[in-house]
């Protein structure tokens, strides 16, 4: 034999011992970073490719898909199979798979349809990247924070029954960072999932939306509508379903069949669907069908079944009462109702299987009534409508429960009466079974007495306040609380600079790098800027804060002009012993300049806006541990720089917070005008301040700071408008009803209402109006605001307000750490955004060195301006 012979059998024994060939497929091409391999495939066709990794490599591959559904599997250098999704994902979009590698070689990936649109599809696959395994963990782990606050927030079973939420959550994490490839993270969600001992809510490769059904040959005979044995009428309702959805159900049809019920003695309806060929296309017909049947052999009004679902207006405060508006409960969709017009009612036998599509408000109106339902062969399980579909990464979906079914009786418990297996499924023996259920059923039984539904449980998150530091699990559990909380509730997310998606896998590799209970709260205070909302407070951080310290001389700064100053000194002694004057500017703070301490704040907190931010940074500024020294770099009025060393004497809390104005709380000021300090009028004072400025010609209204009332006490005289929107509010508003997937969900949605200007008949005031404002102004002062600018002629004075308005609520981490943050969005009267931006004034006024010098109100005096210049025109 010839050298060539020999080297021809020898490369064919290559071929077939070689894993990544095969005979009768497509050859092998190599996978390559960044370069995308675009093909059509045909039906029969398997596509084969080469992907050489080293160990614990990470690759991510990416899918595209065309017009064909393609199965993935990918199989070890040894040829031994790693993992496969090889379920019905759709046939056009893109899908990610990622998996560690377990070994160095020559990884084998196979794509073959499971479905094409056409004689051939198109696809696109790629090799993205190579992740991290933090990365990779990270991903997974966000997954689950994902998965599970759905769960928390909307599956009704957390509601009322007694499952350790928390507890299946820190079980799972250590399982999900295990996971090394789709098959191993599915199975850990999976276990997670089982806590609930629901079998509607479970993990897929591929989600339940189209119902498997055997294939059959089309039968050109036209099934029966219906048949009698022994004076008892068998209907075919999928048979008429058919032809109800082809339109070709007549009158004719329909008289028929109430002539044959006239005659019998009971009704069978024969709802199984596995006979049935293409029964997917009768899914929406065949509800009406049944229900138009109904009427001819019952009497009277039945109530049919319906279902409930948990639903929030806002997020109920965990600690304390908040506002009351935000709360839970559940929602119960109205039930329908069918109208039987027989004269003498039947007995009725309703037959299901695992096909028959979810009919459950009817079965269970029938059942009421007295009808037998009855199973044959596999069980029908409850409609995907009652559950939402979750694609996560590696092409695996979750099922989450969403909603629950609740019969005419008030009950959950909606069970068959009796049940047939499919090897006794014979055509005698399911008319048999039938039949006797039939002659044991009264011809109309009294509905059943109602049993209560569950009551709902005490759903407060338990703040786990003994773990100073807690363990890393906990501290995901504390990311996933807050994450999942302002993803659902938090009205302002579409404001927030960052996709929400990516803060939970930015935060995921910093909680766990966590070293101590200082790192951990800090951690905490930095989530929480992320919302970019001067609402979202995080407290008690003890030991964050004497770590920073909490103490600082009794100085009061502010910004004016882009500069930091000092406005007072609340320690007289200080300006004695150290030559510090009011007006003077500081540049450094311990030789690090000020604009770069704003920059890295000691102890981050959430800002709306600019001016926000610098106000909190303030009481930072200055704080360290008590009697230590802050040595501060300063300009004075001549320009010359000098360097001072103060001591921190007094908690920052006390030291840094501006003294009230010392001014009359309301008067008459010398150019004649009305004036009232909003920041300390109170309740009280309204009607004497009322009766002292109404004869002005101008009155000035001080909202440099938080007041003690609100605008129902200034509404009786100063709403010259009447019935005006002046606020815009959205209550979040969340419910299975219409539930939305959160994975891609940007707004919020919101339940909309407005506050008008309430029609008064008071004397109203007719002067002009002024209102002094800065970044002190937060919240309630933004509202007073919104009701001014809309209830009269107003001018805004001073500098912008802080940005954020809207009742807050709050939710707690481990650790028994609150986290706060705006539970509603409020807007102006006409819609304009408020939240971030703040109230901007007509006038732009702020202090300046030498007016805080001299001990002058700049903002007050522009606004006595502003009067004059009105009415002198007014005069004229």
């Amino acid at each position: 034999m010839s050298k060539l012979f020999f080297g021809l059998v020898f490369m064919l024994y290559l071929i077939g011992t070689n894993p990544l060939t095969s005979l009768g497929h497509e050859a092998v091409a190599p996978l390559k970073l960044n370069a995308p391999i675009e093909r059509e495939i045909s039906e029969k066709q398997t596509h084969i490719y080469s992907l050489e990794l080293q160990a614990k490599q990470i690759p991510s591959l990416r899918l595209k898909k065309n017009g064909v559904d393609l199965a993935i599997t990918v199989s070890l250098p040894d040829g031994k199979p790693l993992f496969a999704l090889d379920s019905p994902h759709g046939s056009y979009g893109e899908a990610q798979t990622t998996f560690l590698a377990p070994q160095t070689g020559i990884y084998r990936v196979e794509l073959h349809p499971l479905s094409l649109n056409k004689a051939n599809g198109h696809y696109a696959l790629r090799l993205d990247s190579f992740l991290s395994e933090s990365e990779y963990v990270t991903a997974h782990l966000a997954e689950l924070g994902r998965l599970w606050g759905a769960v928390k927030f909307f599956h009704p079973h957390l509601a009322y029954k007694n499952i350790d939420w928390d507890d299946a959550l820190i079980k799972a994490i250590p399982e999900v960072k295990a996971a090394r490839n789709p098959q191993e993270f599915k199975q850990a969600l999976g276990r997670l999932l089982q806590k609930l001992d629901d079998p509607l809510t479970r993990v897929l490769v591929a989600p339940d939306v189209e119902p498997s059904f055997p294939t059959q040959e089309t039968s050109e005979t036209t099934p029966a509508l219906y048949r009698t044995v022994n004076e008892n009428l068998i209907v075919n309702l999928p048979a008429l379903a058919d032809l109800f959805q082809k339109r070709t159900l007549t009158a004719e049809h329909r008289t028929a069949i109430a002539a044959e019920i006239a005659k019998s003695k009971g009704v069978i309806l024969d709802c199984r669907f596995s006979p049935v060929p293409n029964p997917q296309n009768l899914q929406y017909s065949f509800p009406e069908i049944i229900k138009s049947i109904i009427p001819l052999f019952v009497k009277g009004e039945i109530p049919l079944g319906t279902i409930r679902c948990r639903s929030y207006e806002g997020y109920p405060p965990q600690v304390g009462t908040g506002f009351e508006g935000y709360g839970a409960s559940f929602t119960t969709k109205e039930s329908g109702t069918v109208m039987g017009k027989a004269e003498k009612p039947l007995p009725v036998t309703v037959l299901i299987d695992g096909q028959t599509p979810d009919i459950f408000p009817v079965l269970s109106g029938l059942q009421a009534t007295g009808a037998k339902i009855l199973e044959v062969g596999t069980k029908m399980g409850e409609s995907e409508n009652s559950s939402h579909s979750f694609l996560l990464m590696d092409g695996i979906w979750a099922n989450v429960r969403i909603s629950e079914r609740v019969t005419p009786s008030g009950s959950l418990n909606f069970q068959p009466e009796g049940f047939l297996p499919a090897q006794e499924s014979s055509d005698e023996t399911i008319v048999a079974f039938a039949q006797k259920a039939l002659n044991q059923t009264p011809p109309q039984s009294a509905l059943p007495t109602a049993s209560p539904l569950p009551p709902a449980r005490n759903l407060k998150d338990r703040a786990y306040e003994t773990m100073t530091f807690p363990d890393e699990n906990y501290r995901l559990l504390a990311l996933f609380r807050f994450w999942n909380a302002t993803n659902y509730f938090f009205p302002y997310k579409h404001l927030v600079e960052s996709p929400w998606k990516t803060v939970l896998t930015e935060f995921i590799p910093r909680f766990m790098a966590n070293q101590n209970q200082i790192e951990y709260q800090r951690t905490l205070a930095e989530l929480s800027t992320r919302l970019q909302d001067s609402h979202s407070v995080v407290y008690p951080m003890k030991a964050l804060d004497d770590h920073l310290g909490e103490f600082a001389p009794e100085l009061i700064l502010r910004r004016a002009g882009g500069k930091v100053l000092i406005e007072a000194i609340k320690d007289p002694q200080i300006g004695q012993t150290t030559g510090i004057e009011p007006g003077d500017l500081v540049l450094a703070v311990d030789g690090v300049p000020v604009e770069v301490k704003f920059a890295t704040p000691l102890k981050p907190r959430a800002a709306s806006t600019p001016q926000a931010a610098y106000w909190n940074e303030h009481f930072n500024l200055l704080r360290g541990t008590k009697d230590s020294r802050v040595r501060l770099k300063l300009a004075g009025k001549n320009g010359q720089t000098r360097e001072v060393e103060l001591v921190r004497t007094t908690p920052a809390s006390q030291a840094m917070v501006p003294q009230p104005r010392q001014t009359p709380v309301f008067q008459v000021l010398p150019s004649g005008y009305g004036y009232l300090d909003l920041d300390r009028l109170t309740r009280d004072e309204v009607e004497p301040a009322r009766t002292a400025i109404m004869e002005t010609s101008g009155l000035i209204l001080d909202l440099r700071g938080y007041p003690h009332i609100n605008y129902t006490e200034l509404s009786s005289w100063l709403s010259r408008k009447k019935g005006v929107p002046f606020a815009q509010i959205s209550r979040p508003l969340q419910t299975g009803l219409f539930f939305s997937d959160e994975f891609y969900q940007v707004d919020t949605p919101g339940l909309t209402y407005f506050q008008k200007t309430p029609n008064r008949t008071d004397r109203i005031y007719q002067g002009k109006v002024v209102v002094l404002i800065n970044e002190n102004a937060i919240s309630a002062a933004e509202h007073l605001c919104l009701f001014l600018e809309a209830a009269t002629d107003v001018t805004f004075i001073g500098s912008p307000t802080s940005g954020a308005d809207g009742n807050v609520t709050n939710l707690v981490v481990p650790g028994g750490i609150v986290m706060m943050f705006s539970g509603m969005e409020v807007r102006h009267g006409d819609g304009r955004q408020l939240q971030r931006v703040g109230i901007q004034p007509h006038i732009k006024v702020e202090p300046t060195p030498e007016g805080i010098r001299a001990g002058r109100d700049e903002v007050l005096e522009a606004a006595v301006k502003h009067l004059d210049s009105l009415l002198k025109k007014q005069r004229k």
